[in-house]
């Protein structure tokens, strides 16, 4: 099936007769009216030839070689299967490394041709192939074309007919591959570079080569319709009519008594039914003819915001059959007033436009109709009512789509840069316009037929003779009006030639290729007065997607004003010449769009404009720009090759569209930086009426939109970010809609120093493919933000990268975006690779990357199935030994208590009573600078030895004891265990006499400073093993149940301490580590006591504040690896993490599984730090200042990770850690001793 408008269905026609009809509906179309909009699909005797076709690059010997059989081939040349439409350069096209193919390529497929009329006509219609096509059936070649965009048609009834009978048939199998009643067809299309053609090698776009669109074989009857051609007029008295004119085939001759057709024509109205129809007879001719004039009652006008489309279907019956036909049009007038707006109906119409190239990731030009209109409707959904499609007749579907979508258009045949050449170059250049003119007059959206883009640029011939240009271009010229006098003639940059064409654009780039985007008004009023319809093409500038700027003209301090903003010479170019943003900006999408927005504003105040078209909407291919971030793609869209928006779609957006929209800046900038408390600026798009921004959860308040206050039509704050992770959120409201947005970023306040290494980190990707992120960083570890080096990809193993797309995340060479760059691996199951990155002047970096096989996956699986019960089962057979040995000790050693220990004369004045907690700061030192040390000195991630720290150990050893008889317990069953334990939970929190006072009030003291912190609260990290531990042996003989409740009664009290007092509430507030310590022990203290409540507030706040405000998107801990010691505090919050996420799961809800809007996950976050925990040499980041080799010991991340997530590779480097560590300090930062407590079944 095709879309209209397309080939006839069948008959056989004949003639014209004319006729002025002002009717109704008649007999004659009593059936059901299809929608004039939809498209129709009854074209049975025609076939898109999709599949089945094999292409060999380079060229053949002769066509034998598309014939021979293989065994007489010996295999050569290798042929490929592939689909049409297809390119040769679908892979080349940016490849940084090889220019992309320029040359001759070959297709081959097998026919099976059946034509159902007598006599009728069997054709080849190629809707364009590039760039030169020649065609055979058999070894007999029936046609040629030169051009790669317009359509063509050859008949291959009489080459059929003759291989039908030819002595190729008479051939052995050995010698001949094309088997009875297939017709064999190959066809040679051919890129080579010719100065004799157009376009020119020099334009800015590939010229790819290939059957790029569709190809099909259409039968036709004796005498068929070959074109109709619908031509709207509005007439003087303000009616409207159509007038239907057609062409026919006249080979072979008619049939005798074929001299009387009936003829029937009707326009269907855009919503269904015949509004006006014509009955008569026609006879034949070859040559195109007006069939009639039909009056259109109340006439619908076509406009962007109503694309009503009128049907006119034309049926000829003969003698041999009915031939059906199926056009659409659209009723409108339009105007460019000289030195004045563009009107529409009437009205005046601001053209918002833009461009395309027939071009797309992994397709280049061989796009399919679905990737076409994807790419449309996002174009309109930008708010776009204007396209110019550059610089090429572009396929027919793009031009429906306009129709049904409401797209003016400005389409223009390929003379494009270089010259003028001979005869041969001009006769195709008048050819294209003829067939541009011819296939696509019936579409409303059509105003502008363009003859030429930047004929001014020389280099193709010795000679460029303007006046020899400006004949052409007047022939040109007259020759469009001949053929279509309803449209207007166009050109963009020749400024020679601008007073030939009707419509002229020149050359404005202002704050790009010159000057600053400040003059771009001042300079459109004084190009618009030098012709006398302006219209404003090519706009805009390069961004590299995902590259952002806090201060995007910091390197344009040499860019002046300059009184002009054309593009010259050889601007393009990024090295040389006068200073300008082209060459020494940053290419941020920060500054375009800050240029986009500045135009925008600005054309809303010039009443005299016709419109403009931003250049362009997508990102493209291009061979002049190799040392672009994105090498070999002009960067200038608004969407990346891919249809990925930029920052600048939603700018456009906001100015553009009618439907209400919101964008805070910033979607793809994962990091930003500045001073600390240092003020940043903040832009949302929006055509809301008024946009209220919350930064943190806090409101920084309500701004209007007002689009003449620059930038972001006022929907700007200048706020300061919180060191580490930050939410920005906002929302807008006009006319009764709401809209939210949100992001989350890093803010990074520490000074990055010169590039040192890099980092490789898997990050989560679709299905079947590894998704790999670089980062250059300092030799602190510090990403270096303002990076714009090249870095390489590469690969060795298995599947392949995913490169060569024209992407910033699917390019092997590509510049780093704030020190970043990403690409894809296509990894099949069982694959492993190895993947490189490479950038000038620093280390490469390695990275293993593999994809589990069918039996890890479901080991995997069955790791994540197992119960708690079975879980138990495997610790206590693994755990057994250990926890025995241990517990042997603990028989033999008494309870302890903290009275038992004499505090330090320093803390005196504190009003310390026996029971309470004292601990000391530990970074905190004597003040050298007095005589008694007071007060005391910080001195980060230095712990002082002298401080105080007898409590703190008390408690260890109390948690250490507790958890280790519990487990005994828990493995034996031996009630021995389970009473020893009693014992220390008496003497600890129950007995009067010995017990800890509930609370914290004196912990983390500072000397001369402060009696006692939140921060503090840290220490009783130690406890939260505790009542798991009381847990286990309740039920236990000769336990008494005063003393678990005892126990119980203690953290109901200490619970409430916490929640209750200044201290508590500091240590829940803080941004790092210590406030996902604080829940963890609320949690798991709450849920001992059973407060339902507060388990599910702490549920709440660790899923909606505390992930949200400090896991970055890549999995890691940014406050944590600010600290003096990353790698040993990125472990301790990890570890929290995964117990708070587990203590916090219920079967209702699992943390585990949970992911933030952004893909942020605790999985994440393991999967971040896992390679380090394998491999500590690899860690990226500045090293501890001390005992950094102590790390990473028995994790229980890892071990709840392999078991929630079912990963055994997890388990496995759990096993193989140290279980009972000797370093103090990695003893003071364990909360976990006994794993089989937190795995027991109750403990759930």
């Amino acid at each position: 099936m095709f879309p209209a408008p397309r080939f006839p269905g069948s008959s056989a026609l004949v003639g014209v007769l004319l006729g002025l009809v002002f009717l109704a509906a008649s007999s004659a179309f009593a059936a059901a009216s299809l929608p004039a909009g939809k498209r129709p699909g009854n074209w049975q005797n025609a076939r898109t030839l999709t599949d089945g076709w094999q292409y060999v690059r380079g060229d053949l010997g002769g066509v034998w070689e598309t014939l021979r059989s293989d065994d007489r081939a010996l295999e050569l040349p290798v042929w490929k299967n592939v689909s049409v439409p297809h390119s040769f350069n679908a892979r080349d096209a940016v490849d940084p490394d090889t220019p992309y193919y320029q040359g001759p390529g070959w297709y081959r497929t097998q026919l099976v041709i059946d034509n159902p009329h007598a006599g009728g006509c069997t054709l080849l219609h190629f809707e364009g192939s590039g760039q030169k096509t020649e065609v055979w059936i058999g070894d007999q070649k029936v046609g040629a074309h030169l051009g790669g965009y317009d359509e063509f048609t050859l008949d291959i009834t009489d080459a059929v007919a003759a291989y039908r009978k030819s002595s190729l048939l008479k051939l052995p199998d050995t010698e001949y591959r094309v088997p009875a009643g297939r017709v064999p067809l190959a066809i040679r299309c051919d890129n080579s570079r010719d100065l004799e053609a157009i376009p020119s090698s020099l334009s800015d776009f590939n010229i790819d080569g290939g059957l790029h669109r569709p190809v099909h074989l259409v039968y036709l009857p004796d005498g068929g319709l070959t074109r109709v051609h619908a031509t709207p007029q509005r007439q003087p008295d303000g009616t409207w009519q159509v007038s239907v004119s057609a062409r026919f085939s006249t080979k072979p001759p008619a049939a005798p008594g074929s001299a009387s057709h009936d003829v029937s024509i009707r326009v269907v109205a855009p919503q269904g039914g015949t509004v006006a129809s014509f009955n008569g007879q026609v006879v034949l001719s070859a040559e195109l003819q007006k069939l009639a004039d039909l009056a259109i009652p109340e006439p619908q006008l076509w406009s962007p915001k109503t694309p009503a489309l009128y049907g006119v279907e034309v049926i000829v019956r003969g003698p041999r059959g009915t031939n059906t036909v199926w056009e659409r049009f659209g009723l409108r007038t339009f105007e460019f007033v000289e030195h004045g707006p563009f009107k529409l109906n009437g009205e005046r119409l601001l053209l918002r436009g833009t461009h395309r190239h027939e071009d797309h990731t992994g397709t280049a030009s061989a796009m399919t109709g679905d990737l076409m209109e994807k790419e449309m409707r996002l174009m309109k959904s930008m708010g776009v009512n204007f396209i110019r499609l550059g610089h090429y007749q572009q396929s027919r579907r793009i031009l429906e789509l306009c129709d049904e979508l409401g797209l003016l258009v400005w389409e223009e045949i390929p003379w494009c840069r270089g010259g003028l050449g001979g005869e041969r170059y001009r006769e195709q250049a008048r050819a294209m316009l003829r067939a541009m003119i011819d296939q696509h007059r019936n579409h409303p959206s059509v105003i502008l037929w363009g003859l030429g883009n930047e004929n001014d640029w020389p280099g193709d011939f010795a000679e460029f003779d303007k006046e020899k240009i400006r004949t052409f271009m007047r022939e040109l010229h007259e020759l469009s009006h001949a053929l279509d006098p309803s449209r207007l003639t166009a050109i963009r940059r020749c400024d020679f030639c601008k007073d030939i064409v009707d419509v002229y654009s020149p050359s404005i780039w202002a704050g790009w290729y010159r000057g600053q985007f400040s003059e771009y008004r001042s300079v459109s009023e004084k190009e618009m007065k030098r012709v006398p319809r302006f219209l404003h093409v090519e706009w805009g500038g390069d961004s590299h997607a995902g590259r952002h700027a806090e201060d995007p003209y910091a390197l344009l301090r040499d860019v002046k004003t300059a009184g002009a903003a054309d593009e010259r010479g050889l601007d393009f170019i990024n090295v040389g010449g006068n200073a300008r943003v082209s060459k020494d900006g940053d290419w941020s999408e920060t500054y375009i769009c800050d240029l986009v927005d500045w135009h925008l504003k600005e054309q809303e105040n010039m009443p005299w404009l016709t419109g403009t078209a931003m250049w362009p909407f997508k990102d493209f291919a291009t061979p002049l720009r190799p040392e672009n971030p994105v090498p070999f793609v002009n960067q200038k869209g608004a969407v990346e090759r891919d249809l990925t928006p930029k920052e600048a779609f939603y700018v456009y957006q906001s100015y553009w569209s009618d439907e209400p929209m919101l964008r805070i800046y910033g979607h793809s900038w994962p990091v930003r930086w500045g001073k600390p408390d240092e003020k940043r600026w903040v832009n949302v798009y929006s055509n809301c009426e008024e946009v209220e921004l919350w930064l943190n959860g806090v409101s920084q308040g309500v701004r209007k939109r007002d689009s003449q206050n620059f930038p972001a039509a006022g929907l700007r704050w200048q706020l300061p970010f919180e060191d580490g992770m930050n939410t920005l959120r906002a929302v807008g409201r006009s006319q009764g809609n709401t809209l939210n947005d949100e992001i989350v970023f890093r803010y990074e306040t520490r000074p990055w120093g010169e590039k040192h290494h890099l980092r490789l980190q898997q990050l989560p990707a679709p299905a079947g493919r590894v998704r790999v992120q670089v980062e250059l960083l300092d030799q602190s570890g510090i990403v270096c933000l303002d990076s714009r080096d090249f870095v390489r990809f590469g690969h060795t193993g298995d599947g392949r990268l995913l490169d060569n797309l024209g992407t910033a995340g699917g390019s092997r060479k590509v510049q780093l975006a704030n020190g970043r760059a990403q690409i894809d691996i296509a990894l099949p199951e069982s694959g492993q690779a190895l993947l490189s990155a490479h950038v000038e002047g620093v280390p490469t970096a390695l990275l293993n990357i593999s994809r589990p096989d069918a039996v890890s996956l479901a080991s995997a699986d069955t790791l994540k199935k197992q119960n708690a019960a079975e879980i138990v089962a495997a610790l206590v057979t693994s755990e057994r030994n250990r926890v025995l040995q241990l517990a042997a000790k603990v028989m033999e050693a008494k309870p302890v208590s903290l009275r038992s220990a004499a505090l330090p004369s320093s803390v005196a004045s504190f009003g310390i009573q026996p029971g309470d907690y004292l601990s000391m700061g530990d970074y905190w030192w004597p003040n050298p600078k007095t005589p008694d040390g007071l007060p005391y000195v910080r001195r980060d991630g230095e712990s002082n030895p002298g401080n105080f720290d007898a409590h703190r150990l008390i408690l260890r050893d109390m948690r250490d004891a507790v958890a280790t008889l519990a487990s005994a317990y828990v493995i034996t069953g031996d009630a021995r265990y389970a009473q020893r334990a009693a014992e220390w939970l008496r003497v600890f929190f129950v007995d009067p006499a010995t017990r800890m006072n509930p609370h914290l009030r004196f912990a983390q003291a500072i000397p001369g400073v402060t009696p006692g912190r939140g921060i503090g609260i840290i220490d009783t990290l130690h406890l939260v093993e505790v009542p798991l531990a009381a847990d286990a042996i309740a039920n236990a003989p000769g336990i008494s149940s005063d003393t678990i409740s005892g126990v119980r009664t203690w953290f109901a009290g200490y619970l409430r301490w916490m929640q209750s007092s200044t201290n508590g509430q500091e240590e829940a507030a803080a941004k790092n580590n210590h406030s996902i310590a604080y829940y963890l022990q609320v949690a798991v203290f709450a849920r001992f006591v059973g407060d339902d409540a507060t388990l599910e507030t702490t549920r709440r706040i660790f899923r909606d504040t505390l992930l949200p405000a400090q896991l970055a998107p890549d999995g890691s801990f940014p406050r944590e690896l600010a600290r003096t010691k990353p790698y040993g505090y990125s472990i301790f919050q990890l570890d929290n993490v995964a117990l708070l996420t587990d203590v916090l799961s219920t079967s209702e809800e699992n943390l585990w599984t949970f992911t933030l809007p952004d893909g942020r996950s605790v999985r994440q976050a393991v999967a971040f730090l896992f390679p380090y925990l394998a491999n500590r040499s690899t860690w990226p980041y500045a090293r501890d200042i001390a005992h950094f080799d102590a790390w990473p010991v028995r994790q229980p991340a890892l071990l709840l990770a392999a078991y929630r997530l079912g990963k055994p590779e997890y388990l496995d480097l759990w096993q193989r850690l140290d279980a009972d560590p000797e370093n103090l300090e990695v003893r003071r930062n364990m909360a976990v001793t006994q794993p089989l407590l937190w795995l027991r079944p109750t403990a759930q």
